[in-house]
């Protein structure tokens, strides 16, 4: 049952942005700036990690379409605690989570930039460079998971120290 809730409510946020971003178009000149504010599995250009077509996808697909572009920045915490709250599950303890970044981010393969960030400063990995020498084939054997990390977001920002973010009621 969670699952189909989980569905519809990624459903409805889909419906709720296409319907206000059409509104907003037909209303100006030029598209909206948008910022959205979603979790790395939700941001992603192309297919999910749970193998759909999510609101990150639509965002730079629409801004693509009105010859416009986005960014998508996968955030990293390395340590500290996150807001892992789920609603449909309701474990209070899950607002204020330890970080495990390895396990949070366990579909991506974030090791390489783990390794290569500073440890006490935020580190921006700007991946768009990557794009062309990953397609001609030029930076070596790299995990599948690498490489759809690279093709999905514009970069990658990696936090040493976080917090967990406290939710809308």
């Amino acid at each position: 049952m969670p699952a189909k809730r989980t569905l519809a409510l990624s459903f409805a946020a889909l419906a709720l942005f296409s319907t206000r971003a059409l509104s907003a178009l037909a209303q100006q000149d030029s598209p909206p700036r948008v910022l959205f504010k979603f979790g790395v599995y939700h941001i992603k250009k192309g297919r999910s990690y749970t193998n759909i077509y999510d609101i990150g996808n639509l965002a730079a697909e629409l801004a693509e379409a009105n010859n416009n572009h986005s960014f998508l920045l996968f955030v990293i915490g390395v340590a500290g605690t996150q807001n892992a709250y789920l609603p449909f599950v309701g474990n209070e303890a899950d607002k204020n989570k330890k970080i495990d970044a390895v396990t949070t981010y366990d579909l991506a393969d974030i090791k390489p930039f783990l390794a290569a960030a500073d440890q006490k400063l935020w580190t921006v990995f700007d991946l768009r460079p990557l794009r062309p020498l990953l397609h001609a084939q030029k930076l070596g054997s790299l995990a599948p998971n690498t490489k759809e990390l690279i093709w999905g977001y514009d970069a990658v920002l990696v936090m040493p120290q976080v917090r967990a973010a406290t939710l809308f009621n």
